[in-house]
């Protein structure tokens, strides 16, 4: 990996580095060559290699979200994460070595698929009591705006072409995804907690939107390693 990390040819053909001293970040995007002759493929792979410096974290987030409630950054790009996975790579790592992914799983079963619909629709939270149901922002039959459960049940709307806002979307009674907490705030409604320790051949894989998650504190005297990567999917008009 480090032969790859550092290999000419890789560099050339888009392989670039982020200094977030002193987390590092390599990677690489495109479309696979399984799909480059396929335009209507509604796969996209990208791929990356990160490096935590002992002492380096990643504070919670989320990996994507709706379009319409990124502000202007929305609808920006062909594609979308759908799908993330981290493969790692560090040899007997162990528990008081720190570096452990975080992620904020559901605490209740979900009979649902989750994170997007197969029409583009993109999860924004979630009902429920016993078990919960995902609800997802899209569009009615007349072209309003809409939140919808997995059922078909309608949860809010507003006017025609306009997004509802995080506020209103939580008014309706959904409980939000929510990428970034603010310090000492509590686990919103429904989270659960899984660290995974990032030991060599360990291959993790959850969906892009609904599991926030983060990387704890590394307190080891070496770095950690991961391959990661994101399974993208092409966005529907908006």
């Amino acid at each position: 990996m480090n032969q790859i990390f550092a290999s000419p040819p890789l560099l050339n053909h888009g392989l670039h580095a982020i200094d977030a001293t002193p987390a590092r970040w390599r990677g690489r995007g495109g479309l696979s060559p399984l799909d480059s002759d396929a335009p209507d493929s509604l796969i996209d792979l990208r791929t990356g290699y990160n490096w935590y410096e002992p002492g380096a974290s990643l504070r919670r987030h989320g990996d994507e979200f709706h379009e319409e409630v990124k502000g202007p950054k929305g609808w920006l790009l062909p594609t979308r994460r759908s799908l993330t996975w981290l493969l790692y790579l560090n040899k007997e790592w162990r528990a008081e070595e720190g570096g452990s992914l975080r992620a904020y799983e559901r605490a209740r079963p979900c009979d649902h698929a989750v994170g997007a619909t197969d029409d583009g629709d993109v999860q924004v939270g979630w009902v429920g009591e016993d078990r919960e149901v995902p609800v997802f922002l899209g569009e009615d039959p007349h072209g309003e705006r809409v939140l919808y459960d997995a059922t078909g049940q309608i949860r809010g709307g507003c006017a025609a072409g306009v997004a509802p806002p995080l506020a209103t979307i939580a008014d309706a009674g959904v409980r939000l995804i929510r990428g970034s907490l603010d310090r000492n705030e509590a686990l919103p409604p429904g989270e659960a907690i899984r660290d995974i320790r990032p030991v060599a051949g360990t291959l993790l894989l959850f969906d892009s939107v609904a599991v926030p998650h983060e990387v704890l504190a590394v307190t080891a005297e070496r770095p950690r390693v991961a391959c990661t990567g994101w399974f993208h999917e092409l966005l529907p008009a908006p």
